[in-house]
């Protein structure tokens, strides 16, 4: 799969299909690191191990994150897709994971490691697999699943496409994607029952303008697939939320947004029940003190939160396809070649939720 030339703040994943601006953390004005926020858990109970303080901060910052998507756990990166491709003619067998090309001649059909990760497919009736394995020089292609339909020898006609994607490591939900060659923002987050009831053998091809959730990959990071299937390469712009990781080192700092003082109001509860009676820190009132300000602070990080992007977190601008229908407003490269709608209207209508 062809790789497009990454800068140092950018992580490929997935053979090149993907990129995603790393994250990175400096204080937004006078945060604490982590050092910091250890050493003021440590006032409250100094008999309370440093490994086990730094697990409770880290829990706390973790349940914060739960709450909602936050405006610091955004971001952005560009998917990559390459052109469908359909060489040669295929022999498939009937319970079988392998599916056996031609070698050379005017047939060969020239499959290439970098074929690894998409999809395969013979015809519209069949079931999508996945390429698991490239035996390039014997032309043997190894799928996920076996073949579920007749056995067939080298008559089959055959697509192989990128269907299913990942945006990278610790996806917790797309937000946005753009259809960057045709020109119009793509409908995220489609549930499978849907797309299956929409379009069951997946029959179209091209002016990819959804992005429906699917399984997780082997090593369990969320996937996607692209509906329809892309048939040209092209990229595609998105923002997403991560799950960050845990702080490990001193100078690491919570994600941007979350005050130190929130995090430690979540962790001031467990540095004052830890050992329970047994110790001389142990303040069950002031746990329960801790506990209702961490709630109401919350409220109040979250209201910050929108300010820097409104509704991300949950509710905000919102989007319907009109009564034309989808189709009749596919952004800008359509609307420019296609006479679907009278100039200055559209398709789309907004509101605020």
């Amino acid at each position: 799969m062809p790789v497009i030339p990454a800068s140092g703040v950018v992580n490929p994943v997935q053979s090149g299909q993907a990129y995603q601006v790393q994250l990175a953390y400096p204080p937004a004005s006078d945060q604490d690191n982590f050092a910091q926020l250890v050493g003021r858990i440590q006032n409250i109970n100094p008999d309370a191990p440093v490994t086990l303080i730094k697990q409770w901060i880290n829990e706390s910052q973790r349940r914060i994150l739960d709450r909602r998507d936050w405006y610091g756990t955004m971001v952005k990166g560009q998917l990559y897709v390459p052109q469908v491709y359909q060489q040669g003619t295929a022999t498939v067998t009937l319970g079988s994971t392998t599916v056996t090309g031609v070698t050379s001649g005017a047939g060969a059909t020239g499959w290439t490691t970098g074929m690894i990760g998409m999809q395969f497919r013979g015809g519209f009736v069949t079931p999508i697999c996945t390429i698991v394995n490239v035996d390039a020089v014997n032309q043997v292609i190894t799928l996920d699943l076996p073949w579920s339909a007749p056995s067939m020898s080298g008559a089959i006609g055959y697509s192989i496409f990128q269907g299913y994607v990942s945006l990278g490591a610790n996806i917790r939900r797309l937000y946005q994607c753009v259809n960057q060659r045709n020109g119009y923002p793509m409908s995220c987050n489609w549930p499978q029952d849907i797309l299956n009831v929409y379009d069951t053998w997946r029959t179209y091809q091209g002016w990819t303008w959804a992005v429906a959730n699917y399984s997780p990959t082997q090593d369990g990071q969320p996937q996607f697939e692209l509906y329809p299937p892309p048939t040209y390469a092209q990229s595609f712009p998105f923002l997403a939320y991560i799950q960050p990781p845990d702080m490990v080192q001193n100078t690491d700092y919570p994600v941007l947004g979350l005050r130190g003082d929130l995090i430690i109001a979540g962790a001031t509860a467990d540095a004052l029940l830890y050992k329970g009676r047994g110790s001389r820190y142990y303040d069950a009132n002031g746990a329960a003190a801790a506990a209702k300000r961490y709630e109401f602070e919350l409220q109040i990080a979250m209201t910050r939160d929108d300010e820097f992007a409104p509704g991300a977190g949950g509710g905000g601008w919102q989007y319907n396809y009109g009564a034309a229908g989808i189709g009749a407003d596919m952004g800008a490269a359509f609307n420019a070649t296609h006479g679907v709608m009278a100039p200055g209207t559209s398709a789309f209508a907004f509101s605020w939720e």
